[in-house]
């Protein structure tokens, strides 16, 4: 899901679009508290490892479809919570077809993203407090937009100068030919955790929110292997990068040096992504989990945030871990079930 768009424009220019982008959604949602805000700085570094800004007729339309997503399904959901076992019977049925619809559609990325939000954070929201539904789908929308417009801002600010041209071309489609497979996958990776998390009115919606973007990334990925590598990523480079940043506030607890160091910590992470190197989907994985967890307990006056942030790191890290593992699993019961159907075993 997060990959990285191949562009023949100089990396240090991508990696400093990159910095400052995602260090002003980091400082809006540390100062302007909205409901989910840590996504809004995710969303922005996943906007921005693009090659080109989206144009304003497509930020539209994208924004038409976050927009049914995200609300249609909050009312959908607040129908069916007197039904519990339809309720979760839709939320797996949904998520197929989301995800289904998104490869073959070619819909952009963001519109991918808030549906499966609004499949996992929605639900859950709407069985612990109804009345709050609402204001999470007007939280959610508003990291869509912001994410959208900032980066729009830091193309327009930072325009693409490309050296040539690039062959080929890039999308955020899944392997071709897996459609159905891949749909599946997705549904039966997050069903569960996402009925687990409602059974036990988990709260904190950080795990399945997380696991909904890390297995949209696997999706792309398409292979348990590389899941392993963004399982390591997210654990070491964002859980160790994230600590580091901790630290570095702690002892310079000003809001500019928030801002100072954030900008440090992202150029040198977009020069890891963007030179392109076998390392460079590692970094691009880690960013992910290094932005929610700055994003999410980083709170400027938050007293408790280095108990909060060590909380963060260790839900990011089950979370993949559990996405990284459910794959495996599902890989290993496609590979059997091909072999014996083959092999006739299933006949009678």
């Amino acid at each position: 899901m997060a990959g990285i768009a191949p562009s023949t424009e100089n990396w240090p220019r991508r990696a400093k679009r990159l910095a400052v982008g995602v260090t002003v959604a980091l400082l809006l949602s540390q100062f302007i508290h909205w409901k989910f805000g840590y996504i809004c700085p995710l969303i922005t570094a996943i906007l921005l490892q693009d090659s080109k800004a989206q144009p304003f007729r497509q930020i539209l339309v994208t924004m038409l479809w976050v927009t049914f997503l995200l609300f249609s399904q909050s009312l959908i959901f607040l129908f069916l919570s007197p039904y519990p076992v339809v309720f979760l019977v839709y939320v797996c049925l949904a998520l197929y077809w989301l995800y289904r619809w998104a490869l073959e559609s070619g819909v952009h990325i963001l519109a991918i993203a808030a549906g499966v939000i609004s499949l996992t954070a929605i639900p859950v929201v709407v069985t612990i407090d109804p009345i709050t539904a609402w204001k999470s789908a007007n939280g959610l929308w508003l990291n869509f937009l912001l994410a959208s417009l900032i980066a729009k801002l830091l193309f327009g600010l930072f325009p693409p100068r490309y050296n040539g041209e690039l062959d080929g071309c890039h999308d955020h489609h899944g392997p071709a030919g897996e459609t159905n497979a891949i749909a599946l996958t997705m549904a039966v990776t997050m069903m569960p955790l996402v009925a687990f998390v409602i059974t036990f009115s988990i709260t904190d919606l950080l795990i399945p929110i997380f696991a909904a973007f890390f297995a949209m990334e696997l999706c792309s990925v398409g292979a348990y292997r590389e899941g392993r590598a963004g399982v390591l990523a997210n654990m070491l480079i964002a859980g160790i990068g994230a600590l580091a940043f901790y630290e570095l506030i702690v002892m310079f607890p000003y809001p500019i040096f928030l801002g100072l160091f954030a900008m440090c910590f992202l150029l040198f992470w977009g020069g890891k992504i963007f030179k392109m190197t076998g390392s460079s989907l590692y970094w691009s994985s880690g960013i992910n989990g290094f932005v929610v967890l700055i994003g999410g307990a980083m709170y400027y006056e938050d007293s408790d945030v280095g108990i909060s942030l060590l909380k963060r790191v260790v839900q990011i890290l089950m979370a993949a871990i559990y996405v990284w593992a459910a794959f495996k699993v599902a890989d290993m019961c496609r590979y059997y079930w091909s072999r014996y159907s083959k092999q006739g075993t299933f006949k009678s």
